[in-house]
């Protein structure tokens, strides 16, 4: 039985009623579909699926806090969360049998009035570009970030910015190079440079 707390169809309605229909909300929108019961809910690919998606929840929790803060500013004013983006990614990526490459524990550091320092993990050995400005959105300059050290299967990649005007906000985002069969970015980070008044 659905549970109607207004008008059936106008307010809110969930639950199924019988076996037919099923009723429900999801982020404000009102929804409604057939009910099914699947045939055989554990075929191969069902668990092929099931497990990706498991796999991807596991590399959000990978994520640091500044990390996944990064992915919720990414998805701002997207009718979708940070989390949901970034599991819908990863997932849509090991569905197609390909790598996902996983960035994560990034880090600001040695911030001046117009210089920066960046550093984050990957744990595929690509090409990463480190894309900013200082409109959420628009990142019209970019850098190639460079190796700096390995460890294990991962490594850090480093990106000195410079010439960044005192006292701004400043916004970017890394990306692997497009790389055939494997995919990989971040959401954006913001930081601020110091203030030039003496």
């Amino acid at each position: 039985m659905a549970k109607v707390t207004g008008p059936l169809f106008s307010v809110d309605a969930r639950g199924k009623i019988g076996d037919s229909l099923v009723f429900m909300g999801w982020r404000g929108l009102k929804t409604v579909r057939s009910y099914a019961i699947p045939a055989n809910p554990n075929t191969e690919e069902q668990m092929r699926v099931r497990n990706n998606f498991t796999t991807a929840v596991n590399m959000w929790h990978m994520l640091s806090g500044y990390d996944q803060d990064a992915w919720r500013l990414f998805s701002t004013g997207q009718p979708y969360s940070g989390f949901n983006d970034f599991v819908g990614r990863v997932k849509k990526q090991l569905d197609m049998n390909e790598v996902w490459a996983l960035l994560r524990n990034c880090e600001v550091s040695e911030i001046t009035q117009n210089s920066a320092h960046i550093a984050i993990e990957a744990d595929y050995n690509g090409t990463y570009i480190l894309r900013y400005g200082t409109t959420q959105g628009s990142y019209p300059n970019s850098v190639t970030m460079t190796l700096q050290d390995t460890f294990d299967e991962t490594g850090i990649f480093e990106a000195q910015l410079t010439g960044l005007s005192p006292d701004t906000t400043y916004y970017f985002t890394i990306m692997l190079e497009e790389t055939p069969g494997v995919a990989g970015r971040t959401g954006v980070y913001t930081f601020s440079t110091a203030n030039g008044s003496p």
